[in-house]
């Protein structure tokens, strides 16, 4: 029963140290779990391993990325059996360095360092260097800390993850160390799942090394952190301001592409939204930020393959446009475009004052959600995943280029007419009266976008 304790630790600890609670207790623990696993399964078999490994990715992916399980639900058509080999897959690949860090530290006790330093050690490089489908460090288990977060200008968020193994070694010794007198005093207390247990860095004989040393490294860290917090230099240079809205369009299944019903309350939505948006910034706003899916299913590429399969949408193209000019804002959303009878998934901004989008194309696909691994070779693969996308990766990465006001008085958003809403419809004679601002800077972005639930 410990082992699975220690699976349901580190789940609770990844949810506790990820945002929004940000708790450095919560990366402290989920470090104490995997090293407790790590060191309980040390003479285990590889079967064993195996397994613990799953359950420990999938106590994370329950606790922490719980929408998971619903969009592999969607993504199968809500075939239970298909979507439970799927879910054990996506926790074997979403969180193989927990099974990595597994299976390697059978071979940690040969050498003569403590295994604390080499656990660091090794998490931080599997951070680095392991495949992950959602990326998330060990690093950002303990960056809710504001003083030690200080550190990642030097060591970088793969620092921060092999001190949040360090923090976790720091909390075994001290909860070894009160374990008695919290017995004595017959508090009831969930050290008793740790009662027989001593890793090897509790027990070395190197008391410097493995207990005090870390512990001056935790301070001499957190002394930095305050020292860059209090004399750091304020900001001079130019602010960009950013606006996000969350419209909550629901779930893009894909009967509902053609159902113009559930495409129109979604345009409703993003365009209400961002004009709260824009008269909340009050003129201010320089980046309008629409997140992914927005508008299921459509672009504002008009070109003919795109009408013909339906992809173009008039009204999604003239929001945009309207958008940009009304508030004189470049808008960064989420789009579909055909090109040469391939569907690709594009993040692309429409800057104020210019008429065509700058375009990113994923490269990097999410597999069963934007695309069936090995469905070219075996076609019936597509029938068992009948919600996945069948989008093709782009060729190349690139950054997206914005702009952002240099002068400091706002635009002036007048109220919306009903002359104004009669062109919606009419992206092109809204693109041909652009407001050009006085003065810009520029500046680059690199786009993130994960489209699982809406093809």
């Amino acid at each position: 029963m410990k082992k699975y304790f220690y699976c349901f630790l580190i789940g609770i600890g990844v949810l506790s140290g990820l945002e929004p609670f940000g708790s450095i207790l919560g990366g402290a623990l989920s470090g104490v779990g995997l090293l407790y696993l790590g060191w309980s399964l040390r003479n285990s078999s590889i079967r064993e391993i195996l397994f613990f490994g799953i359950i420990a990715s999938a106590s994370i992916t329950i606790f922490a990325f719980n929408w998971v399980i619903y969009a592999l639900w969607m993504i199968t058509g809500g075939k239970f059996f298909y979507s439970v080999i799927l879910f054990l897959i996506y926790c074997l690949l979403s969180n193989l360095k927990i099974v990595l860090f597994l299976l390697l530290s059978r071979f940690l006790k040969r050498f003569r360092i403590s295994f604390l330093w080499l656990s660091a050690a090794l998490i931080s490089f599997l951070d680095i260097f392991t495949f992950q489908i959602f990326p998330w460090y060990f690093g950002n288990l303990i960056s809710g800390n504001l003083f030690l977060k200080q550190s990642a200008s030097i060591f970088g968020v793969f620092g921060l993850s092999f001190l949040s193994v360090l923090l976790a070694g720091i909390f075994i010794r001290f909860v070894s160390r009160t374990k008695k007198s919290i017995r004595e005093k017959n508090v009831i207390s969930l050290v008793i799942f740790f009662r027989r247990f001593r890793p090897a860095c509790l027990n070395s004989k190197s008391n410097l090394f493995n207990a005090i040393l870390p512990v001056v490294i935790i301070l001499c860290l957190l002394v930095f952190g305050l020292f860059r917090l209090t004399f750091r230099e304020s900001g001079t240079g130019p602010v960009v301001v950013v606006g996000f809205i969350q419209p909550d369009t629901g779930k893009g299944f894909r009967k509902y592409a053609s159902d113009e019903n559930f495409i129109q309350v979604s345009l409703n939505k993003i365009f209400n939204l961002s004009l709260r948006a824009l008269y909340s910034g009050e003129g201010n706003i320089d980046l309008l930020i629409l997140p992914e899916s927005a508008v299921p299913f459509h672009g504002i590429n008009p070109d003919q393959e795109n009408r013909s399969r339906n992809v173009y949408s008039v009204t999604f193209h003239g929001i945009i446009a309207f958008l940009t000019r009304l508030g004189n804002a470049d808008v960064f959303f989420n789009e579909m475009n055909f090109k040469e009878g391939r569907l690709y998934n594009l993040a692309s901004i429409l800057r104020a004052g210019e008429k065509l989008p700058d375009s990113y194309v994923k490269h990097i696909l999410l597999p069963f959600g934007e695309f069936v691994p090995f469905s070219n070779q075996f076609p019936w693969l597509r029938s068992l995943f009948s919600e996945t996308g069948d989008y093709v990766k782009g060729r190349t990465a690139k950054n997206i280029r914005y702009s952002y006001k240099l002068k400091i008085d706002p635009v002036r958003i007048d109220p919306v007419s009903e002359s104004q809403l009669g062109i919606l419809n009419q992206p092109d004679a809204i693109l041909s009266r652009p407001r050009s601002p006085a003065g810009q800077g520029e500046g680059y972005f690199v786009p993130l976008i994960c489209t699982m639930e809406s093809q």
